[in-house]
C-alpha cells in the first residue's frame, strides 16, 4: 500500500456506499501525511463522526489544514458541488452580466445540482484544479457515493455530450419558443407536465435562454471534460476499490474491478473492510480463547468464503487488503492514525 501512496499524485477511492469508502480514503491521507507528503484529501459526504475527525464541520469547498502532528501535511476539503459549479460559471463567464444571466436561469438553478453527472463533474473540476495548482504531493478523491462507480467515470463523456456543439447551436439558431413548443407538446404531455413541475410553466422559455447563454461556455465546459478524462487515464492517476464482506457488496466490487481493467484505469489496490480476523495457526491458542474463537470462525465462515472468491477474482493482479473491523469509532484524528497504522502494518 505504501507503494500506492509513493507512486502517484491521484488516489481515487472507488466502491458502492456502504463500505467505509470515506473512512479508508481519510486513512490513506493520514497515513500519507504521517509519511511524508502534503496530501489534500477531498470528500463530498462523509458521516458526522468523520466529519469531526477531520475538523470539517464547519468547513466549506475552501482548503484547510487539518491540525495533525506529522512530518508531511494534511489538508482537507468537503466538497460542495453547486458552489464548486457556480465557481466554474464565475471564472468562466465572459462578463458579469453573463454570469447574473446564467445564475437567474431556472434550469441552471436545477441542473447546477440535479443533472445526471453535475456532482461528478464538478468533483473532478476541483480535484483538476487542485492538481494543476501543484500545491500537493498526493490527492485523495473520496468519489461521490452513487448506485453505480460506472456514473462517476462516465461524467466526463455525459457532460462533454450535453454541451456538444450541435446541440448547443441548435438552441440557438432555433429558439423559436413556438416552434419547440409543437415539438415537446406533440405527444409527450407527461414529459411537459414533469418540466412544468421543474422549472415553471415557462420552461420553454428556459431551456432555450440556458443554452443561448452557456454557448460561450460550452467549449470551456468541454476542455475540462477531456482534461478531467485524461487524468483519469493517467499513469498519475490510481484506483483503490473499497468493498466489504458482504455478498451483495462483493458481486459489486467484482463487476467494478472487472470494469476498471476493461477500460484501462491504473486499479492498483483492492481493500475489503470490517474483516473477522482469521488466524491461520491456532497450535498456540489457549483452549479457553480457542473455543471462543472457533465459535466465532464458525459464524464468520461466509466472509472467508468471499474473501476467497474475491482473491481469486484478482489472482494477484494488483494489491489487496482486509482490514479487521475495529473496536472503537473513527471520530478523532487519533483514531484515524491508529487506522492508518493498522492498514500499514
Amino acid at each position: 500500500m505504501f507503494s500506492l501512496l509513493s507512486s502517484h499524485k491521484l488516489i481515487l477511492s472507488v466502491g458502492t456506499g456502504g463500505v467505509g469508502k470515506t473512512t479508508v480514503s481519510a486513512s490513506l491521507a493520514v497515513a500519507a501525511a504521517m509519511a511524508g507528503k502534503k496530501v489534500l484529501v477531498v470528500t463530498i459526504d462523509p458521516s458526522k463522526r468523520l466529519k469531526t475527525a477531520l475538523g470539517l464541520d464547519d468547513l466549506g469547498t475552501d482548503i484547510t489544514k487539518v491540525n495533525l502532528e506529522a512530518k508531511g501535511e494534511l489538508y482537507a476539503s468537503l466538497l460542495d458541488p453547486k458552489k464548486i459549479f457556480d465557481s466554474f460559471i464565475k471564472k468562466n463567464a465572459k462578463n458579469p452580466e453573463l454570469c447574473e444571466k446564467i445564475f437567474a436561469n431556472k434550469l441552471y438553478q436545477n441542473i447546477s445540482s440535479l443533472l445526471a453527472g453535475s456532482q461528478e463533474f464538478t468533483s473532478l473540476e476541483f480535484v483538476l484544479e487542485a492538481y494543476e495548482s501543484n500545491r500537493f504531493d498526493l490527492i485523495i478523491l473520496d468519489t461521490p457515493p452513487s448506485q453505480h462507480a460506472i456514473d462517476f467515470l462516465r461524467a466526463p463523456q455525459r457532460f462533454y455530450h450535453l454541451f456538444d456543439d450541435k446541440v448547443v447551436s441548435w438552441f440557438q439558431t432555433n429558439g423559436d419558443i413556438g416552434f419547440l413548443a409543437k415539438i415537446v407538446h406533440s405527444g409527450t404531455k407527461k414529459a411537459t407536465a414533469v418540466l412544468e413541475r421543474l422549472v415553471g410553466k415557462g420552461f420553454l422559455t428556459e431551456i432555450y435562454e440556458f443554452f443561448s447563454l452557456v454557448g460561450s461556455l460550452a467549449g470551456t465546459i468541454q476542455r475540462r471534460s477531456i482534461e478531467a478524462q485524461n487524468l483519469l487515464s493517467s499513469p498519475e492517476a490510481a484506483f483503490c476499490l473499497v468493498s466489504s464482506f458482504d455478498p451483495i457488496k462483493t458481486v459489486e466490487a467484482k463487476e467494478l474491478y472487472r470494469l476498471l481493467k476493461r477500460e484501462g484505469y491504473s486499479l492498483r489496490a483492492v481493500v475489503m473492510n470490517r474483516a473477522f480476523p482469521f488466524i491461520e495457526n491456532t497450535d498456540s491458542m489457549p483452549k479457553d480463547f480457542l473455543a471462543v474463537y472457533n465459535d466465532l470462525a464458525e459464524r464468520f465462515k461466509e466472509q472467508k468464503l468471499l474473501q476467497r472468491s474475491m482473491l481469486e477474482e484478482i489472482a494477484g493482479d494488483v494489491a489487496y487488503l482486509s482490514i479487521p473491523e475495529q473496536d472503537f469509532e473513527i471520530s478523532s484524528l487519533e483514531a484515524l492514525k491508529t487506522l492508518s497504522q493498522s492498514i500499514f502494518i
